[in-house]
């Protein structure tokens, strides 16, 4: 990052320098002078500004690959397909957890909380289908950031194909509408 700043500055600086010797004037004409140091200004002030902006770019873009490097590989949503049913888990970095299970006419909705300890995700179900519930399920799990993540549990009830969850079972990431739009 250091480096790129130094090379933006050593290139204004050049662009300065090669500006300069408009302003002088081939005949001392100070009318002509006004009008190239006037011309000067004006695009040095467009340049600069110009670098301006790609430095705030560089550094919003530095600072998003820094929070994407301090999230935990299990944040992210992740879809299994069992050919038409998809069951879908959405982790927030903010606690929050949603799974939604495809079937034959519509589908099932638990939302709530989770946290994690080791390789387990404790999921505090406070709404099952729109209703209020009290209910908690653990999930083991093994993730890749970005890829996938390996879920297995008794507590997740099985899908429309009678898929059962204890087993290892793999669901892939799914980008999300704002990531998909960087």
């Amino acid at each position: 990052m250091k480096v790129r700043i130094k090379r933006i500055a050593m290139t204004c600086l050049a662009a300065l320098f090669l500006a300069l010797p408009l302003c002088a004037g081939d005949d001392g004409e100070a009318e002509s002078t006004t009008s190239n140091k006037g011309k000067m200004k004006e695009g040095a002030s467009q340049f600069f500004n110009g670098l301006k902006g790609s430095a705030h770019d560089a550094g919003d873009s530095a600072k998003k690959k820094m929070n994407a490097m301090k999230t935990p590989a299990y944040v992210g949503e992740w879809t299994f397909e069992n050919g038409k049913y998809r069951t879908v888990f959405i982790l927030d970095d903010d606690g929050t957890m949603t799974v939604e299970q495809d079937k034959p006419l519509g589908s099932s909705k638990w939302a709530g909380t989770y946290d994690v300890e080791k390789k387990v995700i404790s999921f505090e179900i406070l709404r099952e289908n729109g209703k209020r519930v009290k209910k908690s399920w653990q999930l083991s799990f093994d993730a890749k950031k970005g890829e996938y993540i390996i879920i297995w549990s008794d507590d997740i009830p099985d899908d429309s194909y009678g898929y059962d969850f204890s087993r290892k079972t793999l669901f892939l990431y799914s980008e999300t509408e704002a990531e998909e739009a960087e």
